[in-house]
């Protein structure tokens, strides 16, 4: 079932979809991707779990990962279609099905915008897609508390380190391994932090 706030954030992604592309398809964040790949095994099954515009995913399968990749806005699957060249699904988190197919489950800035019912839901779901073993990433816009933007047409709710470890406590499968804070990599975000945080499907 998607909530109405959910079908707000979709609507937005897919009015201001190519503004969002010219934003984020270039940015450099090896801060988060290196921590993640350390963690993966030579040509790793990685699943790209609310993929934007499909940069990670791009950068994933050049290193030799076979990758998949899934969006809730249509027109961000079709923008990362065209820049990745990989088949990308429209797919909600709510909606994932794999079961022990994935080493790695990446799901960068793509969890905030969920609520703490609905990131519940999507943190069973990551840990059933992964294998007994696997890594997911996770960030969110760190701090606490619920946030609107652009006039309320979006919102993110903000984690920080204690909020975190009383999410996954609620899965029994995951386990933090690490997290790290980072700054925002666009022009105009200087001052945004962001909680990056690596999790395990325990064995």
């Amino acid at each position: 079932m998607t909530s109405d706030k959910q079908r707000t954030v979709t609507e937005f992604y897919d009015s201001f979809a190519e503004q969002f592309f010219r934003e984020t398809a270039h940015l450099d964040i090896s801060a988060a991707w290196e921590p993640f790949l350390a963690a993966m095994p030579e040509h790793a099954n990685i699943l790209d779990a609310g993929c934007g515009s499909g940069r990670d995913s791009l950068y994933f399968a050049k290193l030799g990962h076979k990758v998949t990749a899934f969006d809730a806005s249509q027109a961000m699957v079709e923008r990362a279609r065209e820049h990745t060249g990989l088949c990308v699904h429209q797919l909600r988190f709510d909606e994932m099905t794999w079961d022990g197919e994935f080493d790695g489950v990446w799901a960068n800035a793509s969890l905030l915008h969920l609520s703490e019912d609905e990131l519940l839901t999507a943190l069973s779901r990551i840990a059933t897609a992964l294998r007994p073993g696997g890594t997911a990433y996770a960030s969110f816009k760190y701090g606490q508390g619920t946030h609107e933007t652009r006039g309320g047409a979006l919102f993110h709710n903000a984690c920080d380190e204690e909020r975190l470890a009383r999410l996954v406590a609620n899965v029994p499968s995951l386990r933090t391994v690490q997290t790290w804070v980072t700054g925002d990599r666009r022009p105009d975000h200087v001052t945004q932090k962001w909680l990056n945080a690596l999790i395990c499907r325990q064995q």
